[in-house]
């Protein structure tokens, strides 16, 4: 499982650092740095402070989980257009009566949009944000990913 997180953290600095998203690294730091240390003290939230509590008055807070994900994913989508102003942007054909699994097509690439909220998990004593319901490539099950870009969305306060 380790290898595969450090997989998938290359090729999220891949994207990132990628010429063609305007995107750069500003700077790579350990957790054990003391910059970092300092900057997650000040951020501790009390244990008997919830993630709801965090979130209160915050735009989107009241909504359903469904719904906030796909308000997120209809910004998203309006990022990608201003990002890509001279591309064509087409809702996914829907496949044998279903909806599609991606959420629009861009240029014929189909893209995924996928978010998650920022909370609190008292086990890690820290801020965690997981993503679900990805449907990369798995051997002997998908023999490709059900999207040709992938754009990751944090919902947090």
């Amino acid at each position: 499982k380790f290898a595969r997180w450090l997989d998938a953290c290359g090729a999220i600095l891949d994207q990132i650092n990628s010429p063609s998203n305007g995107c750069r690294l500003v700077a790579e730091l350990s957790t054990n740095d003391p910059r970092v240390q300092h900057a997650m003290q000040s951020v501790r939230v009390p244990r008997a402070t919830s993630t709801q509590n965090a979130f209160s008055g915050i735009p989107m807070a009241s909504m359903s989980s469904a719904l906030r994900g796909l308000r997120i994913q209809s910004l998203v989508q309006e990022v990608d257009r201003i990002q890509n102003p001279s591309s064509t942007f087409l809702h996914p054909p829907r496949e044998n009566g279903s909806a599609a699994s991606f959420d629009w097509l861009r240029d014929g690439s189909r893209v995924e949009c996928k978010c998650a909220q920022l909370s609190w998990s008292h086990t890690h004593n820290g801020w965690r944000v997981v993503f679900s319901g990805i449907k990369f490539a798995r051997p002997g099950f998908r023999h490709t990913a059900c999207f040709d870009d992938l754009l990751l969305a944090i919902y947090s306060p």
